[in-house]
């Protein structure tokens, strides 16, 4: 049994497998603790792990794992009140403080880095390392690549999304980018922004880019956004989306704060300083 959050990523990435068995569970992502929003968070998550508690007694669990992030919380802590052995999973050097938390409720700790072990003081941990899809190590042949693509070796293939060119800025916009991009379902989007802020969410200068960038996260399953750290707080005149809709965060400079590594980190998104 796979708990899932309520995010349009899961649910899509988990319809590929229908061998599996999965059910939704809210997403709670924690305030700051002062915030008027606590309360609220509070109640949604009390709803969660009693959601979870039924979950787990009706599917008759061993053990409990949690993959991370704040959705990992209301699971982990059901099956810890149920007595079951449960445990957290972090992929990163520097854990997020959902992780922390949640691992005060965990038989052992599962780390993909040892960098990340100082985090864990209390906690038994064991270094798992992080799984790494087979097409990585074992990547296929120029020429089956092509073929799977019905491409040919050796022939560039580029693709168009069609629309409005902005001379200056190369980019194609609407009218007619956003029709063409209706069209697709990807696996992921990697975008620029102007400004990443904590209610703002992504933001972006132009209006008609914005808009385009907003069909392309409605086309894809993942979205990874690329920005240097001068981006984060920073609002600008568009929207593109919220933070909770972004997957992965690549910070292109080593400028960045930690307390804003943390925030970004408490609403669920993986973030990479390059």
């Amino acid at each position: 049994m796979l708990l899932i959050s309520e995010k349009k990523v899961d649910a899509e990435a988990s319809a590929k497998y229908t061998h599996l068995s999965f059910r939704t569970v809210p997403a709670v992502a924690k305030p700051p603790t002062f915030s008027p929003r606590m309360l609220p968070f509070l109640w949604k998550l009390w709803g969660s792990v009693g959601l979870c508690r039924k979950i787990i007694r009706e599917f008759g669990a061993d053990a409990v794992l949690g993959m991370g992030g704040f959705t990992s919380l209301p699971p982990v802590y059901a099956g810890h009140r149920l007595g079951l052995k449960t445990f957290i999973h972090d992929s990163n050097a520097r854990p997020g403080r959902a992780n922390v938390l949640t691992s005060r409720f965990c038989t052992r700790v599962f780390l993909g880095l040892d960098a990340a072990k100082p985090f864990f003081p209390k906690r038994e941990t064991t270094t798992t390392g992080t799984p790494v899809r087979p097409e990585f190590t074992h990547p296929p042949s120029l020429e089956d690549a092509a073929a799977l693509f019905g491409l040919e070796v050796g022939r560039p293939t580029i693709v168009v999304t069609g629309g409005t060119l902005r001379p200056k800025q190369h980019s194609l916009v609407d009218p007619l980018a956003g029709s063409f991009l209706k069209t697709l379902s990807v696996d992921t989007v990697f975008l620029g922004c102007n400004g990443i802020h904590p209610s703002a969410g992504i933001t972006n200068v132009n209006l008609p880019e914005a808009n385009v960038k907003r069909a392309m996260i409605e086309a894809s399953q993942r979205c990874v956004v690329m920005a240097d750290s001068s981006k984060i707080g920073t609002r600008a005149l568009a929207s593109v989306c919220t933070i909770d809709d972004v997957d992965v965060i690549v910070l292109t400079d080593s400028d960045v704060r930690d307390t804003d590594v943390d925030w970004l980190k408490e609403r669920g998104v993986d973030v990479i300083v390059a």
